[in-house]
């Protein structure tokens, strides 16, 4: 290879990893539509199936975040505190028949505690 095609090959790699990281960024608008409809939940008043997408909304979050969707700088700057907020109050959002406790919900997806975990951290 001479230094020609080394030069377009270096460059053609820098193109890539931008428009990865664009992508990336981009996809931040589509979890926006759920975290800003996701509903307050009051632990001692509970709609259960608000907070059911609640927590399929912090499940989806973290996945993204796992799996490096989208750009985890933005998740933090964007959807950190809401995100704290939201699993905080699910957490104490006791069992009611039919439903389990918050709790139990949350622990159903690894990936939430695992965020959830690494945002408290960086508080």
């Amino acid at each position: 290879m001479n230094w020609v095609d080394a030069i377009i090959a270096r460059i053609g790699r820098a193109f890539h990893a931008e428009q990865i990281l664009l992508a990336r960024r981009q996809a931040v608008f589509e979890l926006w539509k759920y975290m800003t409809a996701a509903r307050d939940i009051d632990p001692k008043k509970p709609i259960y199936p608000a907070m059911l997408q609640v927590v399929n909304t912090l499940e989806l979050v973290a996945v993204c975040w796992d799996g490096e969707i989208v750009d985890r700088a933005i998740i933090r700057r964007t959807f950190g505190t809401r995100f704290v907020e939201l699993y905080q109050a699910v957490d104490q959002v006791p069992a009611a028949a039919p439903w389990k406790a918050g709790r139990e919900f949350l622990r159903g997806s690894p990936a939430t505690e695992r965020l959830y975990d690494e945002l408290r951290r960086a508080q």
